[in-house]
């Protein structure tokens, strides 16, 4: 996998503000809410008997796309402070 080809292609970081895309991407891309009473007071459904989420969000950081041991990549997603609910 080259990882400069698909920087420039995929993207898991949340864009700017003044970004046409953000209000899209934060309504439709983002994971979530995981928690034990996030939906309604009832566990979300994404959620192990663990407590841990299922789909392994949160992402870890990563300061390039890298290829996982499971096959799957691990994409770019920089630890830039931002967070969203």
């Amino acid at each position: 996998m080259d990882v400069v080809v698909v920087d420039r292609i995929v993207s898991a970081e949340v864009p700017n503000e003044d970004d046409p895309f953000y209000e899209i991407v934060l309504g439709h891309m983002v994971h979530g809410p995981c928690g034990t009473m996030a939906c309604a007071g009832r566990p979300s459904p994404c959620m192990d008997d663990d407590g841990k989420c299922k789909k392994g969000y949160p992402k870890e950081w990563a300061e390039e796309t890298q290829e996982h041991s499971n096959g799957y990549p691990v994409y770019r997603r920089r630890n830039d402070g931002k967070s969203f609910i």
